[in-house]
């Protein structure tokens, strides 16, 4: 068995290592036996112990570039965070969705000064019956070239589908590529028959990690019901700076998949009472108009009690700013919020 890295290594001290073989010299080092390389999985497994601890984890074909700071370490100007909402009427394909992206980036870009991840919402882009990685691999080079065309200081995460919705991941990106990605682990009772979920809620797809490092910020990438499963969750938390969930969308009001006050009150509110942390949604609106008061930035304050007794007046948290602007795919509204300042 070998443990040279095929897709990623550990950058440090102008070094890059082989991932699996750290931790198999580590485990020497503190349980006084080094880990065969058969007796671990590598990848995303490993990837996201390490990342864990702060070591940055770069793709091969960018080991020779210059090295950044270790993951732990703060940018000068912290990362803002833009929620993208769009109002919708109807399924749109790739080629939309891609246009939307560009406009959305690049109206983004205008309106805002410093680093920004934008979060677009579950379900992003669809690869119809495919896999979603095919699909993936078609467009990664294109979203690349839109987020480099605006400096590098812009980074997206957004929902993917695919197999007619049997995979809904979510994937992180800055102008380097793929940076995170995760499949969701918490399907509701009425799709857990037809949904490929994740093993666990900190597994990553594939080689990527679940947790994607942005900015320097630690970043983890839920799929609309993970809310509610983070929320249910025990055991110690997994050290991120916020969580971002990627909701499918609401339907119209009165219909069975209108509940936005739901999902803001126990997923998104229920997510940051269980991790400290401030948790984002974003969502389609379909056949309405984004509920000026719905918060997609969520900071749970105040005692512990139940979620159920959580109101719009007790979060922590508001936009700096907002945006409203139409595109290929409907009306976006996007809010802008600097939660690490």
């Amino acid at each position: 068995m070998r443990r040279e890295s095929r897709r990623y290594l550990l950058r440090f001290k102008g070094k890059h290592l082989a991932p699996k073989l750290v931790l198999g010299r580590a485990h020497l080092y503190a349980r006084g036996t080094e880990l065969r390389p058969d007796a671990f999985s590598g990848g995303a497994e490993t990837n996201e112990i390490l990342a864990g601890l702060g070591f940055e984890i770069v793709p091969l074909h960018l080991a020779g570039a210059p090295s950044k700071p270790l993951a732990r370490r703060r940018s000068a100007r912290e990362p803002q965070v833009a929620t993208v909402l769009i109002e919708r009427s109807g399924d749109f394909d790739l080629r939309k969705c891609l246009s939307a992206t560009d406009g959305v980036l690049t109206e983004v870009a205008r309106a805002t000064k410093g680093e920004v991840v934008l979060q677009f919402p579950g379900g992003w882009l669809k690869a119809g019956q495919q896999r979603p990685g095919r699909t993936l691999e078609r467009v990664e080079r294109q979203l690349r070239k839109l987020l480099r065309a605006q400096g590098g200081r812009l980074a997206m995460t957004f929902g993917i589908d695919g197999r007619d919705s049997k995979d809904q991941l979510a994937v992180a990106m800055n102008e380097d590529g793929i940076v995170g990605m995760g499949r969701k682990f918490f399907p509701t009772k009425d799709e857990k028959d037809d949904i490929e979920a994740a093993a666990d809620f900190a597994a990553g797809e594939g080689e990527h990690p679940r947790i994607a490092q942005l900015f320097g910020r630690r970043f983890y990438l839920a799929v609309c019901y993970d809310g509610f499963g983070i929320k249910k969750l025990s055991g110690p938390k997994p050290g991120v700076d916020a969580v971002l969930d990627h909701i499918h969308g609401f339907g119209a009001v009165g219909s069975g998949g209108s509940g936005d006050v739901l999902f803001a009150r126990h997923g998104l509110a229920g997510a940051s009472q269980r991790w400290g942390v401030p948790v984002f949604g974003s969502a389609h609106f379909d056949d309405r108009c984004v509920p000026p008061d719905w918060p997609s930035g969520v900071l749970w304050k105040g005692r512990k009690q139940s979620t159920m007794k959580w109101t719009y007046a007790k979060n922590g948290i508001a936009p700096t700013g907002t945006l409203a602007f139409p595109t290929s795919c409907g009306r976006a509204v996007v809010r802008v919020f600097a939660p690490f300042r």
